[in-house]
Protein backbone atom coordinates (compact mmCIF):
# COMPACT_ATOMS: atom_id res chain seq x y z
CA UNK A 1 0.00 0.00 0.00
CA UNK A 2 1.44 3.54 -1.15
CA UNK A 3 0.15 6.60 0.53
CA UNK A 4 0.99 10.41 -0.25
CA UNK A 5 3.49 10.60 2.69
CA UNK A 6 6.05 8.09 1.48
CA UNK A 7 5.74 8.85 -2.70
CA UNK A 8 5.35 12.16 -4.01
CA UNK A 9 2.40 12.65 -5.73
CA UNK A 10 3.32 14.25 -8.66
CA UNK A 11 0.67 13.41 -11.51
CA UNK A 12 -1.93 15.31 -8.72
CA UNK A 13 -0.06 18.28 -7.64
CA UNK A 14 0.63 18.63 -11.39
CA UNK A 15 -3.20 18.55 -11.64
CA UNK A 16 -3.57 20.89 -9.20
CA UNK A 17 -1.32 23.40 -10.99
CA UNK A 18 -3.26 22.71 -13.69
CA UNK A 19 -6.80 23.46 -11.93
CA UNK A 20 -5.35 26.50 -10.15
CA UNK A 21 -3.60 27.86 -13.20
CA UNK A 22 -7.02 28.70 -14.89
CA UNK A 23 -8.12 30.83 -12.04
CA UNK A 24 -5.24 33.63 -12.33
CA UNK A 25 -4.52 33.69 -16.00
CA UNK A 26 -2.77 36.62 -16.59
CA UNK A 27 -1.92 37.33 -13.10
CA UNK A 28 0.71 34.92 -12.26
CA UNK A 29 2.89 32.21 -14.52
CA UNK A 30 2.15 28.85 -14.22
CA UNK A 31 5.88 29.03 -13.03
CA UNK A 32 5.03 30.82 -9.81
CA UNK A 33 1.41 29.00 -9.67
CA UNK A 34 3.67 25.58 -9.68
CA UNK A 35 6.14 26.61 -7.02
CA UNK A 36 3.22 27.51 -5.17
CA UNK A 37 1.67 24.45 -4.91
CA UNK A 38 4.81 22.61 -4.40
CA UNK A 39 6.05 24.65 -1.50
CA UNK A 40 2.41 24.36 0.08
CA UNK A 41 2.19 20.56 -0.37
CA UNK A 42 6.09 20.22 1.19
CA UNK A 43 5.03 22.68 4.07
CA UNK A 44 1.96 20.84 5.14
CA UNK A 45 3.53 17.01 4.18
CA UNK A 46 6.13 18.30 7.48
CA UNK A 47 3.48 18.80 10.29
CA UNK A 48 0.51 16.02 8.58
CA UNK A 49 -0.18 13.37 11.07
CA UNK A 50 -2.32 11.98 8.35
CA UNK A 51 -1.45 12.30 4.26
CA UNK A 52 -4.91 10.98 3.23
CA UNK A 53 -6.29 14.50 2.42
CA UNK A 54 -3.08 16.18 2.10
CA UNK A 55 -3.16 17.50 -1.77
CA UNK A 56 -6.65 18.81 -1.09
CA UNK A 57 -4.98 20.95 1.70
CA UNK A 58 -2.09 22.29 -0.13
CA UNK A 59 -4.79 22.69 -2.88
CA UNK A 60 -6.47 25.07 -0.87
CA UNK A 61 -3.50 26.42 1.47
CA UNK A 62 -2.14 27.54 -2.64
CA UNK A 63 -5.47 29.43 -3.52
CA UNK A 64 -5.38 31.37 -0.42
CA UNK A 65 -1.43 31.76 -0.48
CA UNK A 66 -2.03 33.12 -3.96
CA UNK A 67 -5.32 35.17 -3.81
CA UNK A 68 -3.56 37.13 -1.01
CA UNK A 69 -0.74 37.54 -2.82
CA UNK A 70 -2.64 38.67 -5.91
CA UNK A 71 -4.79 41.30 -3.44
CA UNK A 72 -1.41 42.47 -2.20
CA UNK A 73 -0.26 43.51 -5.92
CA UNK A 74 -3.66 44.73 -6.34
CA UNK A 75 -4.69 42.07 -9.49
CA UNK A 76 -7.88 41.06 -7.81
CA UNK A 77 -10.31 43.73 -5.48
CA UNK A 78 -10.90 42.13 -2.22
CA UNK A 79 -14.81 41.11 -2.65
CA UNK A 80 -15.40 41.63 1.44
CA UNK A 81 -14.08 42.99 4.46
CA UNK A 82 -10.87 40.22 5.70
CA UNK A 83 -9.84 39.33 9.12
CA UNK A 84 -6.59 37.07 10.88
CA UNK A 85 -6.76 36.03 13.87
CA UNK A 86 -3.54 35.59 15.28
CA UNK A 87 -2.46 32.99 18.21
CA UNK A 88 1.32 32.12 19.47
CA UNK A 89 0.27 29.23 21.36
CA UNK A 90 -1.54 28.04 19.00
CA UNK A 91 -3.80 25.73 21.70
CA UNK A 92 -7.10 26.47 18.91
CA UNK A 93 -7.83 29.92 19.99
CA UNK A 94 -7.29 31.69 16.94
CA UNK A 95 -9.33 28.78 15.37
CA UNK A 96 -12.09 28.70 17.52
CA UNK A 97 -12.79 32.66 16.98
CA UNK A 98 -12.16 32.22 12.83
CA UNK A 99 -15.09 29.17 13.34
CA UNK A 100 -17.28 31.78 15.22
CA UNK A 101 -16.74 35.01 13.31
CA UNK A 102 -17.15 33.26 9.89
CA UNK A 103 -20.65 31.80 11.50
CA UNK A 104 -21.63 35.00 12.96
CA UNK A 105 -21.22 36.61 9.55
CA UNK A 106 -22.94 34.55 7.94
CA UNK A 107 -19.50 34.38 4.92
CA UNK A 108 -19.86 37.75 5.00
CA UNK A 109 -16.04 38.48 6.36
CA UNK A 110 -13.40 36.09 4.90
CA UNK A 111 -11.48 34.98 8.08
CA UNK A 112 -8.32 33.21 8.77
CA UNK A 113 -5.97 31.87 11.42
CA UNK A 114 -2.74 31.64 11.92
CA UNK A 115 -0.11 31.10 14.27
CA UNK A 116 3.67 30.67 14.74
CA UNK A 117 3.90 26.97 16.62
CA UNK A 118 1.50 24.63 15.99
CA UNK A 119 0.59 22.30 18.69
CA UNK A 120 -0.30 18.73 18.76
CA UNK A 121 -3.76 19.10 20.17
CA UNK A 122 -6.23 21.41 20.67
CA UNK A 123 -6.04 22.93 24.32
CA UNK A 124 -8.25 21.55 27.44
CA UNK A 125 -9.64 25.28 27.82
CA UNK A 126 -10.08 25.51 24.39
CA UNK A 127 -12.42 22.23 24.35
CA UNK A 128 -14.27 23.26 27.25
CA UNK A 129 -15.15 26.75 26.21
CA UNK A 130 -16.55 25.00 22.57
CA UNK A 131 -18.54 22.79 24.70
CA UNK A 132 -20.27 24.95 26.14
CA UNK A 133 -21.09 26.99 22.99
Amino acid sequence: MTSEATEFPQATLDRVVDRVAESYVGIFAKETIERVVYESYASLLRTSQNPRFLTNFAEKFAKDRLRALATAKGSIAKDKPEVLFVCVQNAGRSQMAMALLNQLSEGKVSVRSAGSMPAREVSEKTVAVMAEL
